[in-house]
């Protein structure tokens, strides 16, 4: 796990990773303006063109180009695709809230339960049952290997219900030696690290804020992981 403390440093750790995949681009998924800004306005996409490589922007919405004065430091953009429903996700809420449980507790995350708490303070009586057999439930699914079924059955559940094959297609089509995620707790780029995986294409989480590690939601799985300092990698 790489510990970065500059825009500059981090463009020194891609360097490498892009030259011994064949020199495709590296694609930024970008779907909130933080990571929009943590790559352009950092000056990183000027500082790895010094380097020769090539990058590529992936944003919401084309439209977004018009708001940034520094676009010009762009060399390709391009929306973010999104995976349409095909199937009833009836379920998923209740495996996401376990997965995430037992991730609270498997790294002893003790804010995630103080929040969840203020959140369902005016729950009904079933919910509050249903929450407290979440909670117990996640004793288990904490240790291993009830941990990794819980995060393979997930991602099949994702893959089952919806249809990732476009955004499949706009990866083969841009062909990137490196797929980075700027917000990995925004739903939009999930897809993308699913069809990464899928094509082979290494993927580097650039974690945004040490928050993103105690309470927004399950970290998904990368190749590589991008921190501040090394109390967040610890």
């Amino acid at each position: 796990m790489a510990v970065i403390d500059s825009a500059s440093e981090l463009s020194q750790m891609l360097q490498p990773m892009v030259a011994s995949r064949s020199r495709g681009p590296i694609v930024f998924l970008c779907p909130i303006v933080f990571g929009i800004r943590n790559v352009i306005y950092s000056g990183m996409l000027l500082n790895l063109r010094g380097r020769g490589v090539s990058t590529h922007l992936l944003v919401r919405h084309p439209g977004a180009a018009t708001l940034l004065e520094s676009w010009r430091d762009v060399e390709e953009c391009s929306a973010i695709l999104s995976a349409p429903m095909i199937r009833s996700q009836c379920g998923m809420p209740a495996l996401h809230a376990l997965l995430r449980s037992s991730f609270a507790r498997r790294h002893r995350l003790n804010a995630y339960y103080h929040i969840n708490r203020w959140y369902h303070r005016n729950d009904n009586l079933p919910l509050r049952a249903r929450s407290a057999a979440i909670d117990l439930l996640s004793i288990i699914g904490s240790r291993e290997p009830f941990y990794r079924w819980l995060v393979v059955a997930l991602d099949r559940f994702k893959r089952y219900t919806q249809d990732i094959t476009p955004v499949r297609q706009h990866l083969e089509k841009l062909r990137p030696s490196l797929v980075v995620s700027t917000s990995c707790f925004v739903i939009d780029e999930e897809p993308y690290l699913q069809a990464a995986r899928d094509l082979g294409i290494p993927t580097l989480g650039w974690i945004l804020s040490f928050d993103n590690l105690t309470n927004s939601r399950v970290l998904p799985v990368f190749d590589y992981y991008a921190v501040w300092n090394r109390r967040m990698r610890d």
